[in-house]
């Protein structure tokens, strides 16, 4: 009699995390550091979301960077960005609490997992809320983006869909991706000198650099609300940069004139909010959320005063239009210059210095790279510096258009970004603050435009014996940008290094 084998159950080997993490995709039932993969449940330029179990059974959520080269690279910065501020928002408890993990093919994040919906689509489903409701709402979103600046950081990216509802009815704040730490280099604005975020919510002075002013969040609290008990934007044709000057030049629509049954304190709360001009606006987040706690329900008229008031309403409008009709035409842009001027000329700032690299892809260039590199960081360590490391791409997109050359510009700026950062790695060891920035066009107007636009205070360019390279150095590229660049300029050779002013 022969012994009947037990049967057993062939069980799929699990994919590698590692591999699964390189090519951008997990599958589900694959285990990445002890977390088992359920599903994917939402897809950016970005990143990818996946819903995981961990040990214990917990709901997690971890986001994966897109590692094409044909990836936007905003949001690949965006990426890095918000890993660098997830250490400030690990006890968080209006966030995702995001934790940091590292497998072979680079880092990703861990987060909590947020079980309800985002404003926008709760709006969608639910239509226009009331005056209290909205004041309610708000007064969460406010005291949550309140204790975010009392950590030193400030979203600049604030709007329905980076607001999540939970069931009971509590706020989480999402998507970091353009935040400002205070207290660190704004990797955004050292990599991409246009401004970046929803131009329907971001505040003017975001349009003009200025991002490290905490009331830009108020300006975002103010369009949220009017779009919350409106349906509408205050703003809805600012969607290109002059649509935004336009935006910026006229005064906000009333929300009162779209919804007539919001209150004239309602319309007053809003249109402070929205102010071309920070100093006009909610001093902090706290002193708007006082003055939404206070709020008094609107008195209920009766029955035979309804009509009366409606007319009062109406006769009470009049006036205030006209004068809105004024305002819409007063020119707020330039006094919001002339603030951010004043603004940045008060500031403290760092010295600064640009370290302009050629990535050409011979030895010696990276010789002559690191020595750039080395010597820019050398001299950062003496005094408080931020070194600016940037590179200048020129990309032949051929008989492409549209999408596809925005592929290949995409490629390139990927690939530069990339081996910047390799350099940078090999040569920085003591935590000097720096950015990367890759740009397009002319050598020389783009360091001229950069040096600039960035305050620098010292241009660090290369340059081979016997001038014999293109690009940055001596020869008549190199000539050209200490003719135009109005900067103390530092010439650098692998081996000597001169000084020209």
């Amino acid at each position: 009699m022969s012994a009947t084998r037990p049967e057993t159950t062939a069980r799929r080997p699990q994919p590698s995390a590692s591999l699964c993490l390189v090519s951008g995709e997990l599958q589900p039932n694959s285990v990445v550091d002890g977390m088992t993969v359920e599903r994917k449940i939402g897809e950016g330029a970005m990143a990818s979301l996946y819903l995981v179990r961990s040990d214990a059974g917990e709901p997690l959520v971890i986001k994966v960077p897109c590692h094409s080269l044909q990836a936007d690279p905003v949001s690949l910065v965006a990426f890095e960005n918000e890993l660098r501020l997830a250490p400030y928002l690990q006890e968080f408890p209006y966030a995702y609490m995001p934790r940091i993990r590292r497998e072979g093919s680079g880092d990703y994040l861990v987060m909590d997992y947020i079980q309800g919906v985002d404003l926008w689509s709760y709006l969608k489903e639910h239509g226009c809320l009331a005056e209290l409701e909205a004041i309610a709402l708000a007064k969460k979103i406010v005291r949550a983006t309140a204790e975010l600046h009392k950590r030193r950081i400030v979203h600049l990216d604030l709007k329905l869909s980076n607001v999540m509802i939970t069931p009971a009815r509590e706020v989480r704040l999402i998507d970091f991706g353009l935040a400002n730490h205070l207290d660190l280099p704004d990797l955004i604005h050292e990599s991409f000198r246009e401004p970046k975020g929803t131009p329907a919510y971001i505040a003017p002075e975001q349009f003009i650099g200025i991002r490290d002013e905490p009331r830009s969040d108020i300006f975002s609290v103010g369009t949220m609300l009017f779009e919350m008990t409106t349906g509408k934007l205050p703003f809805p044709d600012a969607q290109t940069p002059l649509d935004v000057i336009r935006r910026i030049k006229r005064a906000p629509c009333s929300p009162c004139r779209l919804n007539p049954a919001l209150s004239s304190r309602f319309e007053a709360l809003v249109l402070r909010c929205l102010a071309a001009n920070p100093e006009d606006r909610f001093a902090t987040m706290d002193a708007l959320y006082r003055e939404l706690d206070n709020w008094a329900p609107p008195e209920t008229p009766t029955s035979r005063g309804v009509e009366r008031e409606s007319w009062m309403r109406r006769l009470t409008r009049l006036p205030s239009r006209w004068t809105e009709g004024l305002l819409s035409r007063t020119d707020h842009f330039t006094p919001l210059r002339r603030w951010a001027e004043n603004r940045c000329a008060s500031a403290a700032r760092p010295f600064r210095m640009m370290a302009a690299l050629a990535l050409r892809g011979d030895r010696h260039q990276e010789a002559v790279n690191v020595e750039i590199l080395r010597q820019a960081f050398q001299m950062a360590r003496l005094r408080p510096s931020f070194v600016s490391v940037m590179t200048v791409v020129q990309v032949d997109v051929g008989m492409a258009s549209g999408e596809k050359a925005d592929e290949i510009l995409n490629e390139h700026l990927i690939k530069a970004r990339r081996a910047l950062a390799l350099l940078v790695g090999k040569v920085e060891k003591h935590g000097t603050p720096f950015g990367i920035n890759v740009v397009t066009g002319n050598v020389v107007d783009a360091v001229r435009e950069f040096a600039n636009d960035y305050r620098i205070d010292l241009v660090v360019i290369g340059c081979r014996p016997r001038r014999s390279f293109p690009g940055f150095g001596q020869g008549r590229t190199g000539q050209k940008i200490l003719a135009s660049v109005k900067r103390s300029v530092l010439a650098v050779q692998t081996r000597d290094a001169t000084v020209a002013s």
